[in-house]
């Protein structure tokens, strides 16, 4: 499936003829590295799906160890074989390729965590912050609509994904605690509550710069 999806994503997105048969058709013989991206440099799509054969499994692994989720593993590994694609034309083929894509895939993991835990931060200050006191009434309005918006955005998450995220941010239980709680695994806890920030903050992200503009009033 991962397959596919970076193949259809590249090839389709920049135009050139998608098939599910790509590849097996007399296929020219490219083993050597070098050559490979030599050949990569010039567009061969030949030379791109042999690279991936070669490193997509040990890019996963590799980017999995840093964020232990399997699904943004999967999507931060496509992106670094599209982002490939992009840069084809100034790839060096004297420097170490393989060093290249693992420092791509550790510098693309670690701008995950990074975001996740802005994520994290914003929306817990969000639903930690009272402005109760607030005198400035149009502050207090302001801050009321991004309020609204995120108990908007929570009553849209899926049953059991709603239920996950309330038990983590409102009662502030630990993943392994709801974990037991609802007879579930920890796995499942993690990319649950990891799903519901990226909804709430992606359904959010305009409002952000207010809501700091608020913080500072207080």
């Amino acid at each position: 499936m991962i397959r596919v999806n970076i193949l259809k994503r590249i090839f389709v997105q920049y135009n050139y003829v998608y098939s599910d048969h790509f590849g097996r058709s007399k296929p020219k013989i490219l083993t050597d590295e070098k050559t490979l991206v030599k050949a990569l440099k010039n567009g061969d799509k030949v030379a791109f799906e042999k690279i991936f054969h070669i490193y997509h499994k040990q890019l996963y692994f590799f980017c999995y160890s840093f964020l232990n989720q399997k699904e943004d593993a999967e999507n931060i590994t496509q992106d670094v074989f599209v982002k490939l694609w992009i840069k084809r034309a100034s790839l060096d083929c004297e420097k170490s390729f393989s060093g290249f894509l693992f420092t791509m895939t550790k510098n693309l993991a670690l701008n995950h965590i990074r975001t996740t835990i802005h994520q994290q931060i914003f929306v817990n200050q969000l639903l930690n912050t009272d402005l109760g006191d607030c005198r400035q009434t149009d502050k207090q309005v302001s801050f009321n609509e991004v309020k609204r918006n995120l108990n908007n955005l929570i009553t849209q998450l899926p049953p059991k994904r709603k239920k996950i995220f309330l038990l983590s941010r409102e009662e502030g239980l630990l993943h392994k605690e709801i974990s037991k709680r609802l007879g579930v695994s920890v796995h499942t806890v993690e990319s649950q509550v990891s799903k519901a920030l990226k909804f709430i903050r992606n359904g959010l992200k305009d409002f952000a710069p207010v809501f700091i503009l608020l913080l500072s009033f207080l």
